[in-house]
């Protein structure tokens, strides 16, 4: 009878949230007409065949309306929200492989991906000018423009410089090839972060690695400019998106415990993927077969991907998939020999547009992207115009990665303290660096260590920024947010080219500037909340009111046989 009430009162308000006020307003009334009505015997309710048919029909499904009644039903203070169950699970081995091939998906890959661009397209290649006129005098310069009177060749005719003809009066398209790669990555990162939040981290993240690789494969068939150009855009949005959602969907499976920790030591697969380019780029001169290894690279990890990788339990939560939640509960917890939670909170879902129509989570994607662009137009600064150290790019590479690996290890541990005073800190250290770095020298040698501590801190601020910024929005619209910040910051990137042309006023200009822009970010950092000790938020109504994380971990009794007949999940 209770059931069918609760049927009668779906049928009459299309509304969830109006459902969900009428029952929870109405069944205080109705728990004391059920002790009546015991003793009267049983209760005749005035519903016809045809209505209670219309009721039970396609727009109110059985199982939906079944977590309906179970969530209303359900005692507020009985709830187990996810922040909690993956603590009690602790961090399983599924966990540990699932992290491991995402963190290659977030890192290794992307950075091939962005400095490839320097061993394969050289803006200044070396080359010999033969004169015409005196056919016995040879030059050798990185500047083709200074041939007028003679016939070039180059040092290296493999590179895509070399093949594509992009020098002289040509040599602007080089630059262009690296904006669209960067143009293409904001739009891939705001476009497929919206679509992951409607459709799910799993497929998104399987669809753009694949896409990722067959685009990859794609320019190896490349033979002319333009064509490759197209090809290199797409592979910036299908980067873009392979590297946002990886992210979002690595720290929604981590519990309280880790991800502090875990988020560390997963940036330190940048560094590694920009050493592993340079060292490709040191004994192999054809741009092709480069390329080529990194696609071989990309097939492997898509492999790995389809073998380990789960949906994100926060998102199907969110979703009002309960069932697939605890199996993906279950999945975890065995693999850790542990019991999977009794009950799974029901949640109410959000979307990209509370990000515009919610005041306070407007007022932190636009702070997290005043953020996102300082610290990404600082990042690539140093690295792409680290001319000032050596002229030779793979020195200047690994000098700028190495720094970077001490950066992510001392942020392992600053960054469980706090997250916005880790990053305020951080940046603050950078823009002293960079303005440090604009100062004359008698001993230019003075000049390196600066930008090193810049670089250094520098990716400090941005591996505590990634995970900020995951932890102030709730599952609904994360990867939304996310990537929107991204994309922001993306546009650092694009507009680098333009940017660096200010070192024509003055060497030192764009570090100065970039100085400047660091102290702007620290401001914005001091306007967000604090979230380290705060679970990661599910629904809106944690942002204005955040939940407490467990400040020790939590115990799961360890997976034992059940009885004959006994449920998994008791709470379903």
């Amino acid at each position: 009878r209770r059931v069918l009430f609760f049927l009668v009162i779906m049928a009459q308000h299309d509304d969830e949230t109006e459902v969900i006020k009428v029952l929870l307003s109405e069944e205080d009334g109705l728990d004391e007409k059920d002790e009546t009505e015991e003793n009267e015997g049983s209760l005749e309710l005035d519903i016809g065949d045809d209505e209670l048919q219309k009721i039970l029909g396609e727009e109110h499904g059985l199982e939906s309306l079944l977590e309906d009644i179970r969530a209303v039903m359900e005692d507020e203070d009985d709830e187990i929200v996810s922040d909690e169950s993956l603590g009690r699970i602790g961090f399983s081995s599924l966990q540990k492989q699932i992290t491991f091939v995402l963190s290659l998906s977030f890192g290794f890959i992307p950075a091939m991906s962005a400095f490839v661009f320097l061993f394969t397209s050289p803006l200044q290649p070396f080359g010999m000018c033969k004169s015409l006129t005196s056919p016995n005098t040879t030059i050798t310069t990185n500047d083709s423009q200074l041939c007028q009177n003679g016939t070039w060749t180059f040092n290296n005719p493999h590179t895509i410089t070399a093949e594509f003809g992009l020098t002289g009066e040509n040599e602007w398209m080089i630059g262009f090839l690296n904006t669209g790669f960067f143009a293409g990555y904001a739009v891939g990162a705001i476009l497929f972060g919206v679509i992951s939040d409607a459709l799910g981290r799993y497929d998104i993240v399987i669809f753009t690695s694949l896409l990722t690789f067959f685009l990859n494969l794609m320019s190896l068939l490349c033979f002319s400019y333009w064509t490759y150009l197209i090809v290199r855009i797409f592979y910036g949005m299908s980067n873009a998106a392979m590297m946002v959602c990886s992210w979002v969907l690595m720290v929604e499976l981590w519990g309280p415990s880790e991800r502090a920790r875990i988020s560390s030591l997963v940036h330190v697969t940048y560094p590694i993927g920009v050493l592993a380019i340079v060292l490709f780029a040191s004994f192999i001169q054809y741009w092709r077969v480069i390329v080529g290894i990194e696609c071989f690279l990309q097939f492997i990890i898509c492999i790995l991907l389809s073998r380990v990788l789960i949906e994100s339990p926060r998102w199907l939560i969110v979703k009002r998939r309960l069932t697939d939640a605890a199996t993906v509960f279950r999945k975890i917890a065995t693999s850790n020999n542990k019991q999977p939670p009794q009950k799974i909170a029901l949640r109410t879902s959000s979307n990209v547009v509370a990000l515009c129509g919610h005041g306070v989570l407007l007022k932190r994607l636009i702070a997290l992207t005043i953020i996102w662009f300082v610290i990404i137009l600082a990042f690539y600064t140093l690295n792409f115009g680290s001319d000032q150290i050596s002229d030779n790019v793979s020195q200047n590479a690994t000098i700028m990665a190495v720094v970077e690996l001490p950066a992510y290890f001392i942020s392992y541990f600053l960054i469980r303290y706090g997250r916005r005073g880790t990053c305020v800190a951080f940046m603050l250290l950078a823009c002293g660096a960079l303005f440090g770095s604009t100062m004359p020298f008698k001993n230019e040698s003075a000049r390196p260590v600066f930008l090193g501590l810049a670089k250094f801190c520098v990716s400090g601020a941005l591996n505590v920024v990634h995970l900020f910024t995951t932890e102030l929005f709730p599952t609904g619209v994360r990867n939304g947010a996310f990537g929107v910040c991204a994309a922001f910051g993306r546009i650092g990137t694009v507009l680098y080219p333009l940017f660096m042309d200010l070192a024509q006023l003055e060497k030192t200009l764009p570090l100065n500037v970039c100085g400047q822009l660091m102290l702007v970010g620290a401001f914005a950092v001091v306007t967000l909340p604090e979230t380290a000790k705060y679970c990661l938020p599910e629904i809106l109504e944690h942002i204005t009111a955040p939940k407490l994380a467990p400040t020790t971990p939590l115990k799961s009794p360890s997976l034992v046989p059940r009885k004959a007949g006994e449920l998994d999940f008791p709470g379903l």
